[in-house]
């Protein structure tokens, strides 16, 4: 458990790709209340790429997607329908 908490805090997708390298059309969903992932690197990188962002508010914390799960499907299959 401490070892896999460990690899989430230190992931670092910048480490291996720069913004400028991602070109694809990217829907990033995070969590506000995550208390094991900071939401804040995946609203910048968000912002730096032009993706869609959806930011579930529930206090579900990082289960947000599992608790939210009739949200995030709606968002994903109209996110995926658009391209």
């Amino acid at each position: 458990w401490i070892t896999q908490v460990k690899a989430i805090i230190d992931f670092d997708i910048y480490k291996k790709h720069s913004p400028e390298n991602i070109k694809n059309k990217v829907l990033i969903v995070v969590s506000k209340y995550d208390q094991i992932v900071n939401p804040l690197a995946a609203q910048s990188l968000a912002q730096k790429i032009n993706a869609q962002f959806l930011e579930l508010e529930g206090n579900c914390g990082h289960l947000a997607p599992v608790c939210e799960s009739v949200k995030l499907n709606n968002i994903v299959r109209e996110y995926l329908l658009k391209k």
